[in-house]
């Protein structure tokens, strides 16, 4: 039986991250990375272009974080699921 992948795109701005979940999510067959960013706006700017049905999205980044990033494609694109990552560990930054 032949299953679709899971199409992901990453919004990470630590380079060292990134590429720890590009290397963890290529042991997956089911996975595939439809793109990465730097940043929300570049997010934003390239996420027409390629199918995705999951976005890994930092909080924490430069120009346009992880909070305002999700508030806009959840606007324009409703259906994307977004799970937002994070190395905070206080409650004020969580929630």
């Amino acid at each position: 039986m032949y299953k679709i992948p899971i199409t992901i795109a990453i919004a990470e701005d630590n380079r060292f991250a990134l590429r720890a979940c590009l290397n963890k999510l290529s042991g997956f067959k089911d996975f595939v990375i439809s793109m990465t960013a730097f940043n929300g706006q570049e997010l934003l700017a390239n996420i027409y272009k390629e199918p995705t049905d999951l976005i890994l999205m930092d909080i924490q980044m430069p120009g346009m974080d992880g909070i305002d990033a999700t508030a806009l494609i959840k606007q324009k694109y409703s259906h994307l699921k977004v799970l937002m990552l994070t190395t905070f560990d206080d409650d004020e930054n969580i929630f």
